[in-house]
């Protein structure tokens, strides 16, 4: 989470995005940034856990998560962020997101650059249509305006939830609603907050 509030000095600096292990559906990330940055993060490592074998995916599509999270902090503080490699479509949509920042938030920063040392353009065969699923109204109203399309649902969980026994129960709804539409579901786990 930052904190960083509009009247306070921005650091500047650099961030740099390192992936360090992909091993069983598992990627760990290291995260170094320059000194007066690290205020702005609570680990220095970044995991993720997914349910699906992840072996032959490019590393410039394992990076997104790992930069998606840190962009932000970039631009509010305005440091630099440094990746080894990126798709190239995500980077463009990162570019919107950063403009529809600006426009909405006038006073936001958004000064950080992202560098990448090499920018990959994947062409990806799957045709199919997921949606990020957490179980809320938003998700229930994206999921009946696509029900026709059978999209997979993707549902972010955490290492060490606040309550274990509220994320199984969560799950557990989940679960049961992805069997009940016949689709998939998909738990990405991650280790950050």
């Amino acid at each position: 989470a930052l904190m960083l509030t509009i009247d306070e000095p921005k650091p500047n600096g650099d961030i740099w995005v390192e992936l360090l292990e992909k091993k069983d559906g598992r990627l760990s990330f290291k995260l170094s940034f320059s000194s007066g940055l690290g205020k702005y993060f609570k680990k220095d490592r970044f995991l993720l856990k997914y349910d699906k074998d992840i072996e032959g995916v490019p590393e410039s599509i394992l990076y997104i998560p790992a930069v998606a999270n840190v962009a932000p902090v970039s631009w509010a503080t305005g440091a630099d962020l440094h990746v080894k490699e990126l798709d190239e479509t995500f980077i463009g949509s990162l570019r919107t997101i950063k403009d529809v920042m600006k426009d909405m938030y006038p006073d936001f920063s958004c000064a950080g650059d992202i560098h990448v040392e090499r920018v990959v353009d994947n062409k990806l065969g799957h045709t199919g249509t997921s949606q990020l699923f957490t179980s809320g109204i938003d998700s229930f109203a994206t999921f009946a305006r696509h029900r026709d399309e059978k999209p997979d649902l993707i549902t972010m969980g955490v290492y060490a939830p606040y309550s274990a026994s509220l994320q199984r129960r969560i799950y557990r709804e989940m679960d049961g609603f992805a069997q009940k539409e016949g689709v998939a579901l998909h738990r990405i786990e991650w280790d950050y907050m």
